[in-house]
């Protein structure tokens, strides 16, 4: 996922980086766009029902996989895909969505605006592709 917003230091907290990895002397932790970043991609890449405190959150993107569908009707369900499984945070508006790739390759990008408390907003992009 890569985003073209700055960074301000500590505008979403701290957490911790993923890839999991240690610094010097604790895991490695992330702020700002990055840790929106990292959080944005997690909860694209957990399958629905996959939580058990909240059966409701994740994706269903896997589902797209093996559609035997249109390129615009792929886009179409992607970006209302990315919209149910990025609706409950807050932090973001979710964009135009474009889908591509052929047979069981799926690459899913998705623009999103962020919503900050001074009324400015940075913009972004995240890229998955839908694991098999």
């Amino acid at each position: 996922m890569r985003t073209t917003s700055g960074d301000d230091e500590g505008r979403f907290g701290v957490g911790l980086a993923m890839p999991f990895g240690f610094a010097s002397t604790d895991l490695k932790q992330a702020t700002g766009t990055r840790l929106l970043e990292m959080d944005l991609t997690l909860e694209v890449g957990t399958k629905r029902g996959e939580l058990p405190w909240d059966m409701h959150r994740g994706s269903r993107l896997h589902l797209l996989k093996h559609t035997k569908v249109g390129k615009t009707a792929r886009s179409a369900l992607a970006g209302h895909l990315m919209q149910e499984a990025l609706a409950f945070d807050n932090r973001i508006r979710v964009g135009t969505t474009e889908a591509t790739g052929t047979g069981g390759e799926l690459q899913v990008s998705t623009a999103y605006s962020e919503r900050r408390y001074n009324g400015s907003g940075g913009e972004g992009r995240i890229d998955y592709e839908v694991p098999a």
